[in-house]
C-alpha cells in the first residue's frame, strides 16, 4: 500500500524467468515495468529408485485380488483390471523415511516407470492416504487386522486421494509406461510421512487384464518398478527455530579455507557445497586435498556467519570407488584413502580448542558428537589417512545443538522411556539397565551395568524402548561393554572394542503398522556409536543386534535417543 512495494517470489524451477510489474491506479490506468530477466540456478541430483539397482531396496508393490484374501507382495506380477484387481506401489524416497532424498529437497521432475506386458487400457494413479503393508495387504485389509475403508482400498477419499495424479493411456505393445508424478513427490517432500505411494486402476472394466512386471521380477532386474527424481537441494531461509542446521554449510553462511590445496579440481570450498558423495573427485567439485603428501597435520576451517553452538560434527572421507561413489551411509567403511585419525577443534576467541580426537577411523562417514560448545569456527585437523598420503575431505558438516530448547534424551527411564527386550540372560541383566542414564557398563556381572540376551550366538536380536509420547528423533547413541569391563571408565567416541561389543546393528523407528530400518551399521568397533538419520516422528525405538565381536550374547550397556 506504501512504497517500496516488495513480492515475495520463491521459484520451483530451475531456470531463467522473465518478470515485470504491473502498476494499476484507482482509476484503472495500468503500466507495466521494463521486462527484467532472473537466472535460478543450483546443483541438480539425480535419484533412481528400483530395487537391486545400486543397493537400493526400498520400493513395495503388490495387487489386490477380490477373489482371494491371499497377499501378493510376493508375486513377480501387479495385476490390474479395473474391477476386481488393484495394484499398489510405493517407494521409500527421503531419508526421514530411510531413503537417500533430502526431505524439503526442491524437486523439478518425478517420474514413476512402470514396465507393461501387452493390452492397453486408460490408466489411472492416485495416491494412496493410508500405510499399508507389502507382505500381509489383500483385498479387505491394508495390514494383518487394519481394514481398509472399502474393499480393495476403493474409499476415495479416505483410502486414496480422491483426484488422480495421472491419467494416460500407453502402447498396446509390451514397454515402460511412464508416469509424471512430480507434483505429488513435491507434495511428499514438504512432508514425507504422507508417501503411502500409489494406487493404480482403470478408468474402466477391460476384458484383457494389464500385467506389470513387479519388484520381485527376477527374469530381468531392469524391468522392475523405478522413480526418477531429479532435485536442487533444500532451501534453507527459514529452518524451523528448533531444528539442527548445519551452520558449516556454504549455503548458510560457511567459508572454508585449509592449509594447502592440491589442485584446482580439490579446493577447500568443496568441503561444504552440501554434496557428500565425492562425486566429480577428479573434475571439480567432490571434495578438498592438501598439497604436502604424507606431511601431517593438515587442517580445513570452516568459520560460520557469526557464533553457534553446535554438538556434533560429520566428516565426510574419500570412497574407495571414488570414480563412482554413492551417498555415503552410517556404516560405509573405506580402505584406500579415508581418513584415519582426526582432531575435531574449535575456536575460543584467542586459540584453538580439541573438542573431540578420533583415531582407528575406517568410516567413510564419521560423526563426532561432544558437549554443546559456542563458537565462531571450526578446524578438523588431519593426523593420518589410509595411504598416508594427501589428506582429503569430500564433505564437513557442523550442526547446531537444539539441546537448551527441546533436545532431550528421550530413551531414559527419567524422561518416561520404558526398556523391553526380546529375551534377557539374567537379573543382573535386564532391559531395565539400558536406559538408566549409566553409560560405562559399571556393575555389569552384579547388576545395574546393561542388558544381555539369552540366546547366544543367535541373532537377531533387539531392545526396544517405547518413549513417553511421539516425538521426533534424529539421532541415536549405543554404548557397547568395554573390554575391561570389571573396570569401566565413560566412554569417548575414539574408545574402541576388541571382545563383546555389538559389530553390526540397525535403529528402527516405528511407523504405525510397522518398523522403519533408520539407519543400519556394519563393521563396528566403536564402544560409543553415534548414529544420525533425519528427523522421524515416532513413539518407540528398538536397536536391533545382529551380531557381536564374540558372536556369543548380545550386550548393551547404554542407549540414547535425542530430538525433540
Amino acid at each position: 500500500t506504501s512504497a517500496p512495494y516488495t513480492l515475495a517470489w520463491t521459484p520451483l524451477l530451475v531456470g531463467s524467468y522473465q518478470l515485470s510489474a504491473v502498476a494499476v491506479d484507482n482509476a484503472g490506468g495500468m503500466r507495466m515495468s521494463a521486462t527484467i530477466t532472473v537466472n535460478v540456478s543450483a546443483p541438480l541430483s539425480t535419484a533412481v529408485l528400483q530395487d537391486g539397482a545400486s543397493g537400493y531396496a526400498g520400493a513395495a508393490d503388490t495387487y489386490l485380488y477380490s477373489g482371494s484374501p491371499t497377499p501378493n507382495g510376493a508375486s513377480d506380477v501387479i495385476y490390474v483390471d479395473g474391477v476386481s484387481a488393484q495394484g499398489l506401489v510405493r517407494f521409500t524416497i527421503f531419508k526421514s523415511e530411510g531413503g537417500s532424498v533430502p526431505d524439503g529437497a526442491v524437486v523439478q521432475s518425478a517420474t514413476l516407470s512402470l514396465y507393461k506386458q501387452y493390452y492397453d487400457s486408460e490408466l489411472r494413479l492416485n495416491a494412496l492416504l493410508v500405510p499399508w503393508v507389502e507382505s500381509t495387504a489383500n483385498w479387505q485389509n491394508r495390514a494383518t487386522g487394519v481394514a481398509w475403508a472399502a474393499p480393495g482400498a476403493s474409499a476415495a477419499g479416505t483410502d486414496y486421494v480422491t483426484a488422480p495424479d495421472v491419467v494416460m493411456s500407453g502402447s498396446f505393445n509390451p514397454g515402460w509406461v511412464d508416469f509424471d508424478v512430480t507434483s505429488r513427490v513435491r507434495v511428499w517432500s514438504a512432508n514425507a510421512s504422507a508417501n503411502q505411494g500409489w494406487r493404480l486402476t482403470l478408468s474402466a472394466p477391460t476384458a484383457n487384464a494389464l500385467l506389470f512386471h513387479a519388484s520381485e521380477y527376477a527374469a530381468d532386474p531392469t524391468l522392475r518398478p523405478k522413480l526418477r527424481i531429479v532435485y536442487a537441494p533444500p532451501t534453507t531461509s527459514a529452518p524451523p527455530s528448533s531444528a539442527s542446521v548445519d551452520v558449516a554449510l556454504a549455503a548458510n553462511g560457511g567459508v572454508a579455507s585449509a592449509s594447502s590445496t592440491l589442485r584446482a579440481a580439490n579446493v577447500a570450498r568443496y568441503v561444504n557445497d552440501g554434496q557428500r558423495s565425492g562425486a566429480g573427485w577428479s573434475s571439480g567439485g567432490g571434495g578438498w586435498a592438501d598439497a604436502t603428501p604424507g606431511v601431517f597435520p593438515d587442517w580445513v576451517e570452516i568459520d560460520f556467519a557469526g557464533t553457534k553452538t553446535i554438538d556434533h560434527v560429520v566428516v565426510y572421507s574419500v570412497q574407495d570407488n571414488f570414480q563412482n561413489p554413492v551417498e555415503p551411509s552410517d556404516s560405509m567403511t573405506f580402505g584406500l584413502y579415508g581418513m584415519t585419525a582426526f582432531d575435531v577443534q574449535a575456536w575460543t576467541g584467542s586459540s584453538w580448542t580439541v573438542l573431540a580426537h578420533v583415531t582407528g577411523n575406517q568410516l567413510v562417514k564419521r560423526t563426532v558428537a561432544f558437549p554443546a560448545y559456542s563458537t565462531s569456527r571450526i578446524r578438523v585437523v588431519m593426523n593420518g589417512v589410509a595411504d598416508n598420503k594427501w589428506s582429503r575431505v569430500t564433505e564437513i558438516e557442523a550442526w547446531t545443538s537444539t539441546a537448551a530448547a527441546t533436545d532431550a534424551n528421550f530413551a531414559l527411564a527419567a524422561n518416561g522411556g520404558v526398556a523391553s527386550a526380546s529375551s534377557t540372560l539374567r537379573a543382573a541383566n535386564i532391559a531395565a539397565y539400558v536406559n538408566d542414564g549409566r553409560r560405562s557398563g559399571a556393575g555389569w556381572t552384579s547388576g545395574g551395568g546393561g542388558w544381555a540376551d539369552a540366546t547366544p550366538g543367535i541373532f537377531p536380536d533387539w531392545v526396544q524402548i517405547n518413549l513417553a509420547a511421539t516425538k521426533t528423533l534424529d539421532r541415536v547413541v549405543v554404548y557397547s561393554v568395554q573390554d575391561n569391563f570389571q573396570n569401566p571408565v565413560e566412554p569417548t567416541d575414539a574408545m574402541t572394542f576388541t571382545r563383546y561389543g555389538l559389530t553390526a546393528f540397525d535403529v528402527q523407528g516405528w511407523a504405525g503398522l510397522q518398523w522403519v530400518t533408520l539407519a543400519s551399521v556394519t563393521g563396528n568397533n566403536l564402544v560409543k556409536r553415534t548414529v544420525t538419520f533425519a528427523p522421524f516422528s515416532t513413539s518407540r525405538v528398538r536397536v536391533v543386534v545382529k551380531d557381536v565381536a564374540d558372536h556369543q550374547w548380545s550386550r548393551i550397556t547404554e542407549i540414547e535417543a535425542f530430538g525433540h
